[in-house]
C-alpha cells in the first residue's frame, strides 16, 4: 500500500497548515513522487477531508484519550484507518490495520492498534449509528457558517448538503476550433471513457478525467469546465457585441468558451497574477485561441478603458460552491477570509461602474454566501451608482439550461441540480444609468 505514505505525508502537512491550498499541496506532491498511483491518492485524500468530523466523532468513540490530546501524526493515522475500515471494501480489515499501525510510532503502536481492532469488531453496528447523525456540521464534515448560508437560499438544504458533500464529475467541453464534438465523443468512446454527453453545453460529463488529460486537454483538443462556469459564458455571449472585457480571467476557460460561441468578439483577457496570465496564454496557444488581447493591471486601478460594450467580472472569491471538488473549503472558509473578499469584490464592480457608465457587467462568483453575492450589490448601489439589474433576463436563461435557481434582489443564485452537475454560482447582470433612480426589473 505504497499510496498510503503520501496520503499521510499531504493530510499531515494540511493538518499542520490549514491555509494550505490542498489541490496545489496534492499536485506538487504528485508531480515530485511520480510512481505514485495518482488517482487512488488523490480520492483517499479528499475522501478522508470529505469525511473527517464523521471520522473525528467515531476517533472519540473509541479513545481513551480526548481528540485534541492525542499526538497530531496519530490523528491523522487515525482518520486514515477509520476511512479504511468504514468505507474501503478493497482492504481487508487486518491489512488496514497493521498499515496504519505500521506507520505509527512506536510507543503509540498498542493505542493505534487497540483502537482499530475495536472498531473492526463493531463496524456495522458504528455504520449503523453513524447513519442516525443528523447534526449536519457532524454528517457532512462542514461549518456552522455554510450550513446557516445555504439554509438561507435553499428550500432543501439537507439534499444540497448532501450533494456538496458528493465526489465531483468533470465537464470536458470540446474546442471545436481543433476538435469537433462529433470526434472528441468517438475519442472518448475509443478510450473506453466513461462519459455522459450534455449536448447544450458541447461537452461531455466524465468521472475519470485522468484519462483524458493527456490525449485531449494537453493537446489542447478540450478542456474542463463545471457548466456553472459555462453559464457565466453562455450569459456574456448573449448580450456581448464588440468588445469584451474578462475583468479575472485566470485560468482563462470563460474566455475561451466565450470565444467559441461567438468568434467575432474581440476580448481583452486581463488578470493581476502575471503568472497565471503567462500560463493562461500558452495553454490558449496551444487551443489555437489567439484571438484575445490579455493584459496584467489591478482593475482597482483602471488603465484599461477602451469601449468596451461588455464586462465580465468573475471576481476571486471564497469559492464556497466548488465544495465538490475542494472538501478543505467545507471547514476552512471563515467570515474573516468572507470579508476580505467582499471588499476587494465591491471595489472592484464599483470601479468598473464608475469607470464605464452604460456598459453591461456581469458580475458572478462561485460562491453562495451572502456577503460575496447580494451584499456586494447592495454596498456598490448604495454609493450613488444609479443601477438597473436584469434578473428577469438571467432567469430566462436558466430555465432555457434547465438550471434550478433562486432569485435575490441583485442577482440570482445557481443551486444544485442532479442532471448538470454544477457548481454554485452566483449572478448579477447590471448596468449604470447616466440618469433616473435606481431600479430593478424582474
Amino acid at each position: 500500500m505504497n499510496f498510503l505514505d503520501p496520503v499521510f505525508q499531504i493530510l499531515t502537512h494540511f493538518q499542520d497548515h490549514p491555509e494550505s491550498n490542498l489541490k496545489l499541496l496534492l499536485n506538487h506532491t504528485l508531480k515530485t513522487q511520480k510512481s505514485l498511483p495518482s488517482p487512488k491518492t488523490t480520492l483517499l485524500v479528499y475522501d478522508i477531508i470529505r469525511r473527517q468530523q464523521i471520522l473525528d466523532t467515531v476517533i472519540k468513540r473509541f479513545s481513551r484519550i480526548r481528540l485534541e490530546k492525542i499526538d497530531p501524526r496519530n490523528r491523522v493515522l487515525l482518520r486514515m484507518g477509520v476511512y479504511l475500515l468504514l468505507y474501503s471494501d478493497a482492504t481487508p480489515d487486518h491489512a488496514a490495520v497493521n498499515e496504519i499501525v505500521g506507520r505509527s510510532a512506536r510507543s503509540s503502536r498498542g493505542f493505534v492498534n487497540a483502537l482499530l481492532r475495536n472498531l473492526a469488531r463493531q463496524r456495522h453496528e458504528v455504520l449503523k449509528d453513524l447513519e442516525e447523525i443528523r447534526d449536519p456540521r457532524i454528517r457532512y464534515s462542514i461549518s456552522p457558517l455554510l450550513v446557516s448560508e445555504l439554509n438561507r437560499i435553499s428550500a432543501n438544504p439537507e439534499e444540497d448538503l448532501q450533494y456538496l458533500n458528493t465526489k465531483p464529475v468533470f465537464h470536458l467541453r470540446a474546442n471545436t476550433r481543433v476538435l469537433s464534438v462529433s470526434r472528441l465523443r468517438q475519442h472518448l468512446t475509443d478510450r473506453v471513457v466513461e462519459f455522459r454527453e450534455l449536448k447544450p453545453f458541447q461537452s461531455f460529463e466524465v468521472r475519470n478525467p485522468g484519462k483524458i488529460l493527456e490525449t485531449v486537454v494537453n493537446r489542447g483538443q478540450g478542456f474542463f469546465q463545471n457548466t456553472g462556469s459555462q453559464l457565466v459564458s453562455i450569459v456574456a455571449s448573449r448580450y456581448a457585441r464588440g468588445k469584451v472585457l474578462d475583468g479575472c480571467c485566470a485560468p482563462g476557460t470563460k474566455s475561451m468558451t466565450l470565444q467559441l460561441l461567438k468568434p467575432d468578439l474581440k476580448i481583452v483577457a486581463n488578470d493581476i497574477n502575471l503568472k497565471r496570465v503567462r500560463m493562461m496564454q500558452a495553454f490558449h496557444e496551444l487551443s489555437r485561441m489567439t484571438a484575445k488581447h490579455m493584459v496584467v493591471s489591478d482593475l482597482t486601478r483602471p488603465a484599461l478603458r477602451q469601449g468596451f460594450d461588455f464586462i465580465l467580472l468573475d471576481a476571486p472569491c471564497s469559492s464556497s460552491g466548488t465544495m465538490r471538488k475542494n472538501p478543505d473549503l467545507k471547514l476552512k472558509i471563515d467570515r474573516e477570509s468572507l470579508s476580505s473578499h467582499s471588499r476587494l469584490q465591491a471595489r472592484l464592480l464599483a470601479t468598473l461602474l464608475e469607470s464605464h457608465p452604460q456598459t453591461w457587467i456581469l458580475y458572478s462568483v462561485c460562491s453562495f454566501t451572502e456577503i460575496e453575492t447580494e451584499a456586494v450589490l447592495e454596498q456598490v448601489a448604495g454609493k450613488n451608482v444609479r443601477v438597473v439589474t436584469y434578473n428577469q433576463d438571467l432567469s430566462g436563461i436558466l430555465d432555457e439550461f434547465g438550471f434550478s435557481y433562486k432569485q435575490g434582489k441583485w442577482g440570482i443564485y445557481l443551486l444544485p441540480h442532479l442532471d448538470l452537475n454544477n457548481d454554485l454560482f452566483y449572478l448579477s447582470l447590471i448596468r449604470r444609468e447616466k440618469s433616473g433612480k435606481l431600479g430593478r426589473v424582474y
